[in-house]
């Protein structure tokens, strides 16, 4: 399915853009590895695509997107958008619950987006699983921390912004058009 984006949606997409590539070059690694809880739900696609457009220009080709969803019909969407601008060699999708993959994983994670539910506890379980991956440079952005009634003063971000906080992470929430994006890592915040 392709969406026709208003001007609105085309500013939220720069401004996703803006804030994600900044704080992916904070991450020092020479061989990147991205997590990534949700992937493209619809045409033109953003954050997969741009992940694997960073790991390819960036990175030079050094590195890789792990890009996991429950829904079949988002990672055959997510493929077929990846093979049409041939990135697909870069992400591996993984079709299931996100927190049983993260825990199963065996690499470090330097960067971790987490996109995947609109409930709070989701996004917070999801964060505690990938806890014992993330190093002291791991980069964590939770996207869609906007006040939303029905899930709480942070949005995706309610129950894991002050988890972390309580951690040791700082926190960066940073506001965009409509749209908020918290960016969180050990060190001093981007």
């Amino acid at each position: 399915m392709t969406v026709k984006l208003n001007p609105l949606q085309v500013n939220q997409l720069k401004w996703r853009e803006k804030i994600l590539k900044a704080a992916l070059q904070l991450v020092p690694a020479d061989d990147v590895r991205i997590v990534e809880t949700g992937t493209i739900r619809m045409r033109p696609g953003f954050s997969t695509l741009f992940f694997a457009r960073m790991i390819r220009d960036v990175w030079k080709g050094k590195g890789n997107l792990v890009s996991i969803d429950m829904n079949r019909v988002h990672i055959s969407l997510s493929i077929d958008i990846l093979r049409e601008n041939d990135l697909e060699q870069f992400v591996e999708w993984k079709l299931g619950d996100s927190k049983e993959w993260i825990t199963q994983r065996k690499e470090s994670i330097d960067f971790l987006y987490l996109d995947s539910a609109w409930y709070p506890p989701v996004i917070l379980g999801e964060f505690q699983a990938a806890e014992q991956h993330m190093h002291k440079h791991t980069i964590v952005a939770v996207d869609d921390c906007e006040n939303e009634p029905r899930y709480g003063p942070q949005g995706k971000g309610t129950d894991v912004i002050p988890y972390a906080e309580s951690k040791g992470w700082r926190v960066r929430v940073i506001n965009g058009p409509k749209k908020r994006m918290a960016v969180m890592r050990k060190e001093e915040v981007c």
